[in-house]
């Protein structure tokens, strides 16, 4: 059912979640303008989205993570080029997002993934061209420290807007496209770092 309206009205945004309410984050309102906006929506009632501050660094298609009290926003385009930087901000109040570090590889149109303690972001652009250029990079960043993220390898195929989903053990990302649909399901342990290239298909690309 229709659960209420963003105050911002945008695409290409990150998502967030904390208990109990739902944040989205980043975009692009009229392409290719950027917007730094945060939005914060109840769970628990059919009401509208508010704004929850913003973040430092205006970009749209950048991967959104979450920690149990704060929402992380890494990569995405600035125009013709992408940004590797990560924004932090937290669930609870409205302020403006920290800078958090930066991953690896600047990219946008990614997936991300939260385990408790870490945050990761995998494939997408990285240039702009004719095909585009993408990346199959697996980024991991601390939720308690700022340091860069540091590699832990790659998917199968290089890939950006795939699908993406934790749960308590492990990243899981399917589909995606360069110059095909994927139909891979493929998922990496957060204990180990270790990437399974295949844990089954789509039934569609």
């Amino acid at each position: 059912s229709d659960h209420g309206d963003l105050a911002f009205t945008r695409s290409s945004t990150g998502g967030h979640s904390s208990d109990t309410h739902g944040f989205c984050s980043n975009g692009s309102a009229t392409s290719p303008s950027l917007t730094n906006n945060i939005d914060k929506y109840s769970f628990s009632s059919e009401s509208n989205a508010v704004d929850h501050g913003d973040l430092v660094l205006a970009r749209y298609g950048g991967e959104g993570c979450s920690s149990t009290t704060d929402g992380y926003v890494g990569g995405g385009h600035i125009g013709a080029s992408r940004t590797n930087a990560i924004d932090k901000f937290a669930f609870s109040s409205n302020t403006t997002a920290a800078s958090h570090g930066t991953l690896t590889v600047g990219a946008a149109a990614g997936m991300g993934q939260s385990s408790t303690t870490h945050g990761y972001a995998i494939g997408g652009y990285i240039i702009p061209s004719s095909p585009d250029v993408r990346s199959a990079h697996i980024d991991k960043f601390s939720f308690s420290s700022t340091a860069n993220a540091a590699s832990i390898g790659s998917i199968s195929h290089i890939t950006n807007t795939g699908g993406h989903w934790s749960n308590t053990t492990h990243g899981h990302y399917y589909g995606g496209r360069h110059t095909s649909f994927y139909t891979n399901i493929e998922r990496f342990s957060y204990a180990s770092d270790a990437v399974e290239s295949s844990v089954g298909t789509l039934s569609s690309g």
